[in-house]
């Protein structure tokens, strides 16, 4: 069964490097029994030559694509994973350089995988080094569900962290849409797997870990004047109006994303200090 790893970069080249080598490292210990190959995609969205030409050079096999910045994660996830939907692969994973895979990462997913038949998206989580969960499955709400040890939890929708994407997923989804430019376009990809009836859980266990637990966005921090969190907010890291509206719109509806827009507002206005 051929797994396609999907990874977008527009950070340096060690970064780019470590990544691939923390997959590669994954491929190798489900690649014991010979029933899954891997191959990697990577999106370079960096504006240079040098990280493409770096990653070549220490890795031949990867399959690059470059773009020209400010694809951000989710339009660089989608770039790579158009190239590798044409290799018509059995999984599409994703992940991203700022988290480190625990030993099993790949392998519990596809493990847990084949218990769903293939058919279920299937998310992993990510934890701070003080155990402080991060990235995962999430509920209607949005809040972070935390896995259980031994076997898979109903989520709504996921972060695009890590995420194991079947074949049978990706037939009736595509590819995360390119309106959005980051936290969305995994949030919606969750959402629509929901109304095509695709199941989506979180994978047992933490799976990866990361530097830090991500504190008070600036568009919610009083310490900045108005101006500073309104630009915070409608940057691509914060909650650009336009996607924020889209994504609730499909959600759940006119009324919701009216006064979710209008609540928005009213938190980046009436900030907190931290």
């Amino acid at each position: 069964m051929k797994v396609a790893v999907l990874i977008s970069v527009s950070g340096g080249v060690e970064e780019a490097i470590g990544c691939i080598s923390g997959v590669y490292r994954q491929a190798d210990s489900i690649a014991g029994e010979g029933k899954y190959s891997v191959d990697i995609f990577l999106n370079d969205d960096s504006c240079s030559e040098t990280l493409s030409e770096a990653v070549v050079s220490r890795f031949p096999d990867v399959r690059t694509v470059r773009s020209e910045g400010r694809q951000y994660p989710n339009r660089g996830l989608r770039l790579a994973w158009l190239e590798a939907a044409k290799g018509d692969y059995d999984f599409y994973l994703w992940t991203v350089p700022s988290i480190s895979l625990s030993e099993s990462a790949f392998g519990v997913l596809l493990e847990n995988s084949g218990f769903l038949s293939h058919e279920a998206i299937i998310a992993g989580t990510v934890a701070s080094a003080d155990g402080t969960l991060v990235y995962g499955g999430r509920s209607r709400s949005g809040k972070l569900i935390p896995p259980d040890d031994t076997i898979p939890v109903p989520c709504q929708t996921f972060d695009g962290s890590l995420v194991l994407v079947p074949r049978h997923a990706f037939n009736a989804l595509g590819t995360v849409d390119v309106e959005f430019s980051q936290v969305f376009g995994a949030w919606d990809y969750g959402v629509r797997a929901g109304k095509e009836g695709i199941h989506r859980v979180i994978a047992p266990g933490i799976l990866a870990t990361c530097d830090s637990t991500p504190g008070l966005p600036e568009w919610r921090d009083a310490s900045l004047s108005i101006s500073e969190r309104y630009k915070a907010l409608r940057s691509p890291e914060g909650r650009p109006f336009r996607q924020k509206f889209t994504y609730d719109l499909r959600r759940r509806g006119l009324p919701f994303a009216v006064g979710s827009f209008i609540m928005i507002n009213l938190r980046t206005v009436f900030a907190h200090k931290k």
